[in-house]
C-alpha cells in the first residue's frame, strides 16, 4: 500500500462544507471525505452507496430509499438516517449555492429507523446523478454542524474514504485512509483493500513553472488537470519518469456579461462585446490549442448542448467591424482612442482570479481585444475566491468564469434568477428561463428534456448575457510510477481508491 500521493494545484480550499462552497478546490477535497447516497457506475449505471435500494412512486414524486447499516462517521458516530434528512433539510434551507440542484424537491423526512422519504412537486430528472456525487450531495452528520458550523467547515466529518488530517491553509491539505470505511462503492474500485494510499496530501502550488517542476522531479505525483499549464505538455510527455493523459473535459470556459449593470445592460453593447472577442486567439495563445470553440457556456459532453445551432442562428463570431457597428448603433461613437456617449467614455470593469495563469492572460487580452473597437477596460485582480466575491457585488461588467458539471440542469446555475449574483455570473434574472429550465429539469424522457433545454439556448443567448470561448481539452500530469489512476468518464472526477506507486 502507498504511504502517501501527493497532489499538485494552484489554490487553496475556501471551505469543506458542501452547504457554503462550490468552489472546485473544495469539491476535490470534499468528495473524498463524503459518500453519496448512491453510487453510478463507469457505464452511468447506478448502485448502491450510503443507501442499498430506492423505490420511487408512479407520479416520479416520491422517492424511498434504503439505507445502509453499520457504516459510522470519522468521529465515530453511526450513520443514520436523521443525518439524511437533517443534510437535505440544510440544503433546502439554508441560503447554499447549490440549493437549485435539488430542484423541486419540497421535503424529506425518516419513514423508518433505516429509510428516507424524499418528496418533489413534480419529477426530477437530475436527482439520481446528483445524489450519487458525494462532493457536493455527500451525507454529513447533524450533531458536529449544529454544534459549529463554522468548525465543521474547517474540520470536516464523513463516512468516506479518507478523513482530515491537516490543513495548512494555502499550503496543503493532508488526508488519512479511513481505515473503517465500508460503505459501497463503484464497481470500478477493485482492490479489496480500498482506498489504497494511505495518505493523499494536496499542495498549493500557485506558479505554473514550480508545479511542472515538482512533478518533473518527483515531489509531486500528480499535476491536477485544473491547473495542468497547457504549454507544458510536451515537456511533461517528452520527460522519461513522467506522463500526461489528455480528455475533453466537462470544463467550460465563457466571459460573463452583467446584464443589470451598465453600460452592459445594453444588449447591443454586449454583443458588441462578444464579437470583439478573438476566441481563437484565446485558444490557441494562451491555451495551446486545448479546447475547442464552444457558443454555449457548458461542455459538448452534456446531454442536449446546442452551441451549433446557437452558432448558426446567432453567430457571435469574432468581427471588429460589426463590434464598431453595433456600437455605433447604440450611440457610442469614437471620440478619440475610446467611444464616448453625451459626454461619457465607454468604460467597463473587467474582474478577474489572480490564477491560474491563463485566467490572468485571457482578461489581459480582453483588455485589448475590447481597446481594438474603441472600449476602454479597466482590470482587476484578486485572489481566487475573493474575485467571485467582489464580482457578486453586482458593479463590475465582465469576468471570465468556468463551469465544470455532469448534467445539462447546470443551466440552473449559469441562469437561474435565484443564482443572480452568485454562480449567475450575468445576473439575468428571467421568469420565462426560469420555467424553461424547470420544464427541462422536469423532463423525464430524454428526448423531451434535450428539446427543452436546446429551446432553452437558443432564447438565452440571444439576450447575449456572456460570450462562451470554449470547451477545455483537460491534461492530467502523471509520475509513470502511478499506477491504476482512473478517472469516472461521466463525473470526470479522480478515482484514487486503487493507486499504487511503483517504486
Amino acid at each position: 500500500m502507498p504511504e502517501e500521493l501527493v497532489l499538485a494545484r494552484a489554490g487553496d480550499s475556501e471551505a469543506l462544507d458542501p452547504h457554503v462552497t462550490t468552489a472546485s478546490y473544495s469539491e476535490q477535497v470534499m468528495s473524498l471525505i463524503y459518500d453519496p447516497l448512491v453510487t453510478m457506475d463507469f457505464e452511468g449505471n447506478f448502485s448502491p452507496g450510503l443507501g442499498k435500494e430506492w423505490q420511487v412512486n408512479d407520479a416520479g414524486t416520491e422517492w424511498t430509499i434504503e439505507l445502509n447499516d453499520g457504516i459510522s462517521f470519522h468521529n465515530g458516530d453511526a450513520f443514520t438516517a436523521d443525518d439524511v434528512v437533517f443534510t437535505y433539510n440544510r440544503l433546502l434551507n439554508k441560503p447554499a449555492l447549490l440549493k437549485w440542484a435539488v430542484g423541486p424537491m419540497s421535503g424529506v423526512e425518516a419513514t423508518g429507523e433505516n429509510s428516507v422519504t424524499f418528496t418533489f412537486d413534480e419529477k426530477y430528472a437530475p436527482w439520481n446523478t446528483y445524489s450519487s456525487y458525494g462532493g457536493y450531495f455527500g451525507i454529513i452528520p447533524r450533531g458536529p454542524v449544529e454544534a459549529d458550523e463554522d468548525a465543521f467547515a474547517a474540520n470536516p466529518v464523513g463516512t468516506g474514504p479518507y478523513k482530515l488530517d491537516e490543513w495548512v491553509r494555502g499550503d496543503h491539505i493532508t488526508l488519512t485512509r479511513n481505515d473503517e470505511w465500508s460503505t459501497p462503492h463503484s464497481p470500478e474500485i477493485e482492490s479489496e483493500d480500498a482506498p489504497l494510499p494511505k495518505k493523499i496530501t494536496f499542495r498549493v502550488i500557485p506558479e505554473e513553472l514550480p508545479r511542472v517542476q515538482a512533478l518533473l522531479s518527483g515531489d509531486v505525483d500528480i499535476l491536477l488537470a485544473r491547473d495542468f499549464p497547457q504549454r507544458e505538455l510536451s515537456t511533461i510527455q517528452d520527460d522519461s519518469g513522467t506522463t500526461a493523459e489528455v480528455f475533453t473535459s466537462n470544463n467550460a470556459g465563457y466571459v460573463a456579461f452583467n446584464v443589470q449593470q451598465a453600460p452592459t445592460d445594453d444588449v447591443t453593447v454586449r454583443k458588441a462585446l462578444a464579437h470583439a472577442i478573438d476566441k481563437e486567439r484565446i485558444i490557441e495563445d494562451i491555451y495551446q490549442g486545448l479546447g475547442a470553440e464552444n457558443w454555449v457556456p457548458f461542455s459538448e459532453n452534456l446531454l442536449g448542448w446546442a452551441g451549433e445551432d446557437v452558432r448558426d442562428q446567432l453567430g457571435y463570431e469574432f468581427d471588429p467591424e460589426k463590434a464598431g457597428q453595433l456600437l455605433d448603433d447604440a450611440g457610442w461613437t469614437m471620440d478619440g482612442e475610446f467611444r464616448s456617449k453625451d459626454g461619457e467614455r465607454l468604460t467597463i470593469d473587467i474582474v478577474s482570479t489572480n490564477t491560474p495563469p491563463p485566467r490572468v492572460q485571457t482578461a489581459e487580452e480582453m483588455v485589448s481585444m475590447f481597446a481594438d473597437v474603441g472600449i476602454e477596460a479597466e482590470l482587476t485582480t484578486y485572489e481566487y475566491n475573493t474575485a467571485y466575491d467582489e464580482f457578486g457585488k453586482g458593479e463590475s461588467n465582465v469576468m471570465y468564469g468556468t463551469v465544470s458539471w455532469f448534467d445539462t440542469d447546470i443551466v440552473n446555475f449559469l441562469w437561474g434568477s435565484a443564482n443572480a449574483g452568485a454562480s449567475n455570473l450575468s445576473f439575468l434574472e428571467d421568469p420565462e428561463v426560469d420555467e424553461m429550465i424547470a420544464k427541462g429539469a422536469t423532463s423525464i424522457d430524454a428526448e423531451e428534456r434535450e428539446a427543452a433545454y436546446r429551446e432553452l439556448q437558443l432564447k438565452v443567448m440571444e439576450m447575449c448575457p456572456c460570450q462562451p470561448v470554449m470547451t477545455y481539452e483537460q491534461a492530467t500530469g502523471l509520475q509513470t510510477a502511478v499506477q491504476n489512476y482512473k478517472q469516472h468518464p461521466s463525473l470526470l472526477t479522480p478515482v484514487y481508491h486503487d493507486v499504487t506507486l511503483d517504486e
